[in-house]
């Protein structure tokens, strides 16, 4: 049997191996030992809310040890301890709660090892700066309804992601059907307004290219929820239909910045605002009274259910 350490690429840490010398492919190293010679210097460190926490999840052969916690010195700040969540023939799928909260603003590593015997994987992420706040900085909540992506999603993980971005460059955009007679007079038979707008990720200097590759592995989930960090207001989006990526870059300049189409997942035609849980989105429900079962203390049978996406 062949031992492994697997990190999915959708995980909200970029991970490299933890080796002595960089490598030429996108995985190999930290994106600042990438930097090629005629380029400037330009370094990108991760951005993340103190008091926010994520799951991470991984699969392996060899039970990785505790998740540690690097500062700038590499000291071993804390550990984090994994939990077994699925046990497969062969491998094993741990998570584990990544929390800054206990310590102090500062730029921090993740050290991620699996060792038994001759056995012996380590990936280290890319700097994080943790602050208790950051400007212009969206939540990203993430998570698939079947398992893919190199992720159990069945194990109900949903994981967090913070970069500077903003929705922005609203469009507005319908479906209409019409019919037109004999005498050209149009008619609409159905139409549904809804709404368009442009992500745009990185501001200023930009961000990273491993940036914007996490960002569209987030964008392939079927739900995203996008919150401003402090107000916790989420709202679900998703792509539009044939949405590409635009990237932005300046010649010489390592750092890059990107915009996407996107709409919001749930096509509201009302001003929502209930009492405790949200309202179940585009929910109707038709039923028939014209039968015994209804009345004072009757059953109402549902006859159909409609949900829109």
């Amino acid at each position: 049997m062949i031992n492994f350490l697997k990190i999915p690429l959708c995980t909200p840490f970029k991970f490299v191996p933890s080796v002595a010398s960089a490598g030429v492919h996108f995985d190999d190293d930290w994106a600042c030992r990438q930097i090629k010679s005629f380029e400037s210097r330009g370094y990108y460190a991760q951005k993340w809310i103190r008091s926010k926490t994520t799951p991470i999840q991984v699969t392996a052969t060899v039970a990785p040890m505790d998740v540690f916690v690097y500062d700038v010195n590499g000291d071993v700040v804390k550990n984090i301890a994994w939990s077994l969540v699925v046990t497969g023939p062969t491998y094993n799928i741990y998570e584990a709660t990544i929390d800054f909260s206990d310590l102090d603003e500062g730029r921090y590593f993740l050290y991620i090892l699996a060792e038994l015997l001759s056995f012996s994987k380590a990936a280290l992420s890319e700097p994080i700066d943790v602050k208790d706040s950051h400007d212009n900085v969206l939540e990203y909540k993430f998570k698939n309804s079947f398992n893919d992506f190199g992720v159990a999603w069945t194990t109900g993980i949903e994981m967090s992601f913070f970069v500077e971005s903003a929705i922005m460059e609203f469009s507005p955009a319908r479906s209409r059907t019409a019919y037109t007679n004999q005498n050209q007079d149009v008619f609409t038979l159905k139409a549904t307004p809804f709404r368009e707008f442009k992500l745009w990720v990185g501001e200023g200097r930009g961000v990273a290219d491993w940036v914007i590759d996490l960002m569209n592995r987030i964008w392939c989930c079927d739900s995203v929820k996008i919150s401003r960090p402090g107000d916790d207001v989420e709202k679900n989006y998703q792509s539009t239909e044939g949405a590409k990526w635009e990237v932005t870059r300046v010649k010489g300049w390592p750092l890059i910045g990107a915009t996407l189409e996107i709409t919001e997942q749930y096509n509201n035609d009302s001003l929502e605002m209930a009492d405790g849980e949200e309202l179940t989105p585009g929910l109707v429900t038709a039923f028939n009274i014209e039968t015994d079962f209804f009345g004072p203390g009757a059953t109402v049978n549902v006859t159909d259910l409609e949900e829109n996406s």
